[in-house]
């Protein structure tokens, strides 16, 4: 697969989403911006860098890197003349920055893509400082509406992450949740019926423009992705710790997040 094909898959500036699309990324970097002042903070796989403004709103200084050169033309675009920000072409799995570099590392809605975890793991221990974190969002594959990505390796459910995490000596498991509770209800039933057979059957377009028309249709309304996101793009979601929610509840939470920190 060429790596160019991510800008395909990934949130741009000048797209499309849905409410509810918004709503996840203004939570996920709210939450990762909760741990970032006066940080060092590096994004992992950035992609177009919407979220790099408003982290350096309190972060001491913010880096991101992706491995994809045209959504690095993007972020470093999008972040052109800002103060204490770097943006540049890096692979999560060989990262280009010097050892104990970092405060804060996090990875959003892309671990799913890495190859070798073990590498992954290994480069953020080398560039975190001691007691440093990385906070990871991913969609959760328990999901009775779980869709793959096509370009995806490999899908990791909130104990998965943590047991990852916990076989590492150099890392704990500081906390984890679940984020957008979407339960099959009389209201939503044919809704996640019809999106459940599509998945099934191969019939979910692979991009994010292709995805565009089914929301529009199903959905409704759609709004413009920013260059810059802040607290008034979408609703901050309420997240609820993995030790709140009960097993047999855990289908019906889209998101998962997790807190590591570096020992």
């Amino acid at each position: 697969m060429s790596i160019n094909h991510f800008s395909n898959v990934t949130e741009i500036p000048g797209s499309f989403a849905t409410r509810e699309q918004l709503s996840m990324i203004i939570t996920r970097y709210n939450l990762a911006k909760k741990y970032s002042n006066n940080k060092d903070v590096l994004e992992v796989a950035c992609g177009s860098g919407i979220g790099i403004p408003y982290l350096k709103d309190v972060a001491k200084s913010v880096c991101g890197c992706d491995i994809d050169p045209k959504l690095v033309s993007i972020a470093k675009e999008i972040s052109i003349n800002m103060d204490n920000v770097d943006i540049k072409k890096g692979d999560a799995q060989n990262l280009p920055y010097i050892d104990k570099s970092f405060d804060v590392v996090i990875i959003f809605e892309a671990i799913y893509y890495l190859n070798d975890l073990t590498k992954f793991f290994s480069e953020v221990n080398r560039v975190l400082r001691s007691e440093g974190l990385l906070i990871i969002s991913s969609v959760n594959p328990d999901w009775h509406g779980f869709n793959p990505s096509p370009f995806s390796t490999k899908y990791f459910n909130l104990d998965e992450l943590n047991s990852i995490s916990n076989n590492y000596s150099c890392f704990k498991n500081l906390s984890s949740f679940y984020g957008y509770y979407n339960k099959i209800t009389t209201s939503n039933f044919f809704l996640s019926l019809l999106k459940m057979l599509a998945v099934k059957l191969n019939m979910v377009p692979k991009t994010m423009s292709g995805k565009r028309i089914l929301k529009k249709i199903f959905l409704g309304k759609l709004f413009v992705i920013p260059n810059h996101i802040d607290d008034k793009i979408g609703e901050i979601e309420k997240l609820f710790l993995n030790s709140e929610i009960l097993t047999l509840e855990r289908k019906n939470y889209k998101q998962i997040y997790s807190i590591i920190q570096k020992t």
